[in-house]
């Protein structure tokens, strides 16, 4: 109900909630549920990731994470950081398509897409995660992604 009160002028959209450890996918059609799918890696994915690759702390991961969003970083710690940050990226884009393909064949994915708290990723070079090109095409025609 609070994703319909916040997008009222909306009646179809998904809506991608990345938490602490899970990212949950809905799909939203003619203002009621339609679908959801779920899978374990949120923001705690990357911040795990870069400490285990770093082999540094929770904490100090987090920082360095900040610092990169963000564009704070020096040039030496950007270039430390860039290609775990896109990999992990990578392995969360490829499950959320994954997550995406999940659900039943019959529906149609709305034009429209909401991130709720996707704050580990706010500025970073993350790839757009609904390709009308990609992944969607395969599941319903254009036209119906458009209705």
């Amino acid at each position: 109900t609070v994703a319909r009160d916040i997008f009222i002028q909306q009646e179809n959209f998904v809506l991608v909630d990345i938490g602490g450890e899970v990212t949950d996918i809905s799909i939203v059609k003619k203002d009621i549920l339609s679908e959801s799918v779920s899978y374990p890696m949120g923001r705690n994915f990357i911040t795990r990731g870069i400490s285990s690759s770093l082999k540094c702390s929770i904490d100090e991961a987090e920082s360095l994470i900040s610092l990169y969003k963000d564009g704070h970083g020096d040039v030496s710690t950007t270039k430390r950081i860039e290609p775990f940050i896109k990999d992990l990226q990578n392995e969360w884009l490829k499950k959320f398509q994954e997550s995406l393909a999940s659900l039943s064949n019959d529906i149609s994915i709305p034009a429209t897409s909401h991130p709720r708290d996707a704050a580990s990723f706010r500025n970073a070079p993350l790839p757009q995660p609904i390709s009308r090109s990609r992944p969607v095409r395969r599941y319903c025609s254009k036209s119906s992604i458009h209705k």
